[in-house]
């Protein structure tokens, strides 16, 4: 059973802004339920068979006390594996009642300074239940050529989608997840889930919380691909053309895929964000020096050190230690590492 908080800007299906109104998120939800032939109704620990327009009503409105820039919701994703959909006989009435119980422990993760613990009825949420799944850019199979983008996957695929706003009921506590871990855990409320299912359903098998991912030495040819998946991000992120993404790639490969080349990564995608000048104007990547072999392979060997030493240490924040756990097969979990380690080393490598 694994469960996951995405940010927008880790929503791999939909680009969208939770600093604003919730309609985006929730018209992807209803055009994916009725693509797939579902009726796209919403329910709630309060009820069930809600519009979209009621949902985008209560989100919207439930942001008093909040600035402009604050997160206004959040977005969620309960994924049963297909022996644990078996074992309920994919029942939607029985994923309903899970994820209610799912919603009491996303309430109850969240450490408040008055000592105060909330429950689900404390929290505003909605949720819809997708059946399919469609191939996305970085799939493996889309990258080997074994499957098209937007193709629907095969197999048993049923998950629940969640909206859930980050001020309680009344509006007078910010409940963002994505915080310090010692307000909201993320790998305490994974676990949590998982053991509400083996309780809730007796099952008796084994439910994995997370994926375990095995750790490894980046070689150069791990960075090579390293960079190539940052530079896919990219482009899908800012909807770049294939001439802008070529002479990005070409600037990658001219550099020897140097760290230099890294540091300008960051800088366009920070002057995109801010809307600052042109997608095809590459200024920060025109003097590139290209790296030594010797410099690839310390640059390389230092991003793996630093992950293991975090490891070591047990000094990691809540987005390394979720991401090393596997939590949320997160397929950006490199430059949340590096994000990390940069912050708290003073270090140059953060995207």
């Amino acid at each position: 059973m694994i469960t996951k908080v995405l940010p927008a800007t880790k929503n791999r299906e939909i680009s969208y802004d939770n600093k604003g109104s919730s309609e985006r998120l929730v018209n992807y939800f209803e055009h994916e339920g009725k693509e797939q032939g579902q009726e796209a109704y919403y329910f709630s620990q309060d009820g069930d068979g809600l519009s979209k327009e009621e949902v985008v009503a209560s989100i919207d409105g439930n942001v008093k006390g909040l600035k402009k820039d604050d997160t206004k919701f959040v977005s969620l994703v309960i994924s049963p594996s297909s022996e644990e959909l078996a074992h309920i006989k994919g029942d939607p009435e029985m994923l309903k009642k899970y994820t209610i119980d799912v919603m009491e422990n996303y309430a109850k993760n969240f450490t408040l300074k008055n000592g105060k613990q909330l429950e689900g009825k404390d929290l505003v949420w909605y949720g819809i239940i997708h059946e399919t799944r469609k191939y996305q850019w970085d799939d493996k199979e889309v990258k080997e050529g074994k499957a098209q983008k937007g193709e629907p996957k095969g197999g048993v695929q049923t998950h629940i989608h969640i909206v859930v706003s980050t001020r309680d009921k009344e509006q007078k506590i910010t409940l963002n997840p994505d915080t310090s871990k010692a307000r909201f855990n993320i790998v305490d409320f994974q676990r949590k889930n998982a053991e509400t299912f083996q309780q809730q359903f007796n099952y008796e098998k084994q439910t994995h919380f997370y994926k375990e991912k095995p750790h490894k030495e980046r070689g150069h040819i791990d960075q090579v691909r390293y960079f190539e998946k940052r530079i896919n991000r990219l482009a899908e992120k800012y909807d770049l053309d294939e001439k802008t993404v070529g002479s990005i790639r070409s600037k990658a490969a001219e550099s020897g895929y140097s760290k230099e080349f890294y540091k300008g990564l960051k800088d366009y995608s920070t002057r995109i964000n801010n809307k600052e000048g042109r997608k095809d104007d590459l200024t920060e990547f025109a003097n590139l020096r290209k790296a030594e072999p010797r410099e690839n392979r310390e640059f390389a060997h230092s991003q793996a050190n630093q992950q293991r030493q975090a490891v070591q240490s047990q000094r990691v924040s809540y987005a390394v230690e979720s991401v090393l756990r596997g939590a949320g097969d997160n397929k950006d979990d490199d430059r949340e590492i590096l994000k990390d380690l940069s912050n708290k080393r003073g270090g140059h490598f953060g995207l």
